[in-house]
């Protein structure tokens, strides 16, 4: 959001962003924000403008404006996409409209889900607002679950295949904070490794460190699904608080971009769904040919560069003969 700590009763303007991040198109058919109780719509502010790909913004009204105008109670606004886009792989649609936010002290969350191919999918509550001069947490059940790699260790180099094949150990975490009022027990956690990668061992200083329930082969889409069972007892969240799950990976692979699928499961179906991340931990792997000019007018190879990066921009590099 534009402000995350407006004075109340200002104005503040959401960005959503709809990325596919998957290896074939899939169709964006309707947007739907919830702005929870003490935010409105609103209606004086300037025009709703969505963004697809290669193309400039283009003003958007959402579905039954007219009844959203100076309602706090908490609604639901649904943008309807024309003609059903098409999002190739990897493409990102934006959106932005502006939201009143209340006069009174406390912290307001949002939500957010798209609708491609009659399939919905939703952040939980985000992008918190505070009024006041007191952080505060979103109202009831909240929780984010994100994943990262925290290392990467170039292990062995094939030149013998095309294209060049490299094993990495690469560490990662999955964090999960709960950013809501209430409690939460964690039951269960899953994560499907990207292709290529597997499962090594527990790093003890995250602060779960069971060891994994199940590690199997998910033969449909050839990737590793390490699963965390936490049901004598469950892993308890305390409101504000977060607990973080950390271990080692070995992954064997060619240049190309890597993603992870994390789904957390929370007891007492406090959440109408389980928590995923969507395809996430971004790792790049690119190999960088230097080449020069040899005496027979040819091309000759003088060197390659291997580069990890994520999706910050944090880059590990190696120069390899």
């Amino acid at each position: 959001m534009s402000d995350p700590i407006p004075t109340g009763g200002d104005s503040v303007t959401y960005t959503i962003k709809i990325a596919n991040h998957d290896d074939k198109k899939n169709s964006l058919k309707k947007i739907t924000d919830t702005l929870h109780a003490g935010l409105s719509y609103d209606c004086n502010g300037p025009a709703d403008q969505l963004t697809l790909p290669g193309a400039e913004p283009v003003d958007i009204v959402p579905d039954d404006d007219d009844e959203l105008c100076g309602d706090y109670g908490g609604v639901d606004i649904e943008w309807g996409i024309p003609g059903d886009p098409d999002l190739l792989a990897g493409e990102v649609v934006t959106l932005t409209f502006t939201a009143v936010t209340s006069t009174n002290f406390g912290t307001y969350c949002n939500g957010v889900e798209a609708t491609p191919d009659g399939f919905d999918n939703r952040s939980g509550a985000t992008a918190l607002v505070q009024i006041g001069p007191i952080d505060g947490l979103c109202p009831d059940e909240a929780a984010v679950v994100t994943k990262t790699w925290t290392s990467v260790t170039l292990t062995a180099t094939d030149t013998s295949v095309s294209p060049r094949a490299y094993t990495f150990d690469i560490d990662f975490e999955i964090k999960l904070d709960n950013i809501g009022t209430e409690d939460l027990d964690l039951k269960e956690l899953i994560d499907l490794l990207p292709t290529g990668f597997t499962f090594g061992t527990m790093d003890f200083s995250g602060d779960i460190t069971d060891a994994p329930w199940k590690v199997q082969t998910q033969n449909s889409v050839s990737r590793d699904e390490v699963t965390w069972r936490f049901q004598s007892p469950n892993i308890v969240i305390p409101s504000g608080t977060s607990q973080t799950i950390r271990f080692s990976t070995t992954a064997n692979l060619t240049r190309g971009d890597y993603r992870s699928d994390v789904l957390a499961d929370f007891a007492g179906g406090v959440f109408p769904r389980n928590k995923y991340t969507w395809p996430t931990a971004l790792i790049e792997v690119r190999d960088i040919f230097n080449v020069s000019a040899s005496d027979d007018g040819g091309d000759q190879l003088s060197g390659l560069q291997l580069v990890v990066s994520d999706d910050t921009g944090e880059i590990n590099t190696w120069t390899l003969d």
